[in-house]
């Protein structure tokens, strides 16, 4: 974590600046557990409205393949995502499967979540090109492809509430998917991630056609 001042910025392989300092991410124990997926792990959630479903409980089984990478595993969907956790970071690499999965959404609103709480961060990122469904862009971007960048799919991520207790601290996130088309944004998602009691206790997603809660069930 790179601070300039009350300035805080996610680095990884970046040289810090002069006069910037650097320290380890600070942890808050209740957020790195309810990420924290381990293999055998079950995660339920009931979701009401959900596209095509008036109440569904959807569950996901946490897995390794034979090459170890852990994924988050939807037998109903048959989808997967797969994540890596290091030095305080929370991270998806890869999904495959349906788009009309809750999993999908997840994996969306969670593409990058750090373990530590920092009022002014701001996590960015970008998604693989083809995880946003870019329709007639997807044509366009491939005939541009061998000169230029014409879309990107952009993750972005804030805090917007914390209630500090140190076995037990409350965690309201703000994330955003975005399609871009240069500058400009062409599709959007945008999804709130609340976590309680060392849990995801539930998430929010709206779209530009719904809108949807997943809450946990033990």
């Amino acid at each position: 974590m790179e601070r300039n001042g009350s300035q805080h910025a996610l680095k990884t392989f970046e040289i810090p600046q002069q006069e910037y300092r650097v320290s380890n991410i600070s942890i808050i124990n209740s957020l790195k557990k309810a990420f924290n997926f381990v293999p055998g792990q079950n995660l339920r959630f009931r979701v009401k409205d959900f596209i095509g479903q008036t109440d569904l409980i959807e569950e996901w089984e946490v897995r390794t393949d034979i090459y170890n990478n852990s994924f988050l595993f939807c037998q109903r969907t048959n989808s997967k995502a797969y994540f890596k956790q290091d030095d305080g970071i929370h991270f998806f690499t890869f999904f495959e499967g349906s788009r009309n999965s809750l999993l999908y959404y997840f994996y969306l609103a969670a593409f990058k979540i750090v373990y530590g709480y920092y009022d002014d961060l701001k996590i960015k990122d970008t998604y693989p090109l083809n995880v946003i469904p870019a329709t007639w862009l997807g044509i366009v971007q491939d005939f541009c492809a061998p000169f230029f960048q014409l879309i990107r799919s952009a993750y972005s991520m804030e805090y917007v509430n914390f209630e500090d207790d140190f076995e037990d601290s409350k965690v309201q996130l703000l994330s955003t998917a975005s399609l871009m088309l240069r500058k400009k944004v062409k599709k959007e998602y945008q999804f709130e991630i609340f976590v309680e009691g060392n849990i995801i206790e539930r998430f929010k997603v709206q779209t530009n056609k719904n809108a949807f809660e997943a809450k946990w069930v033990k």
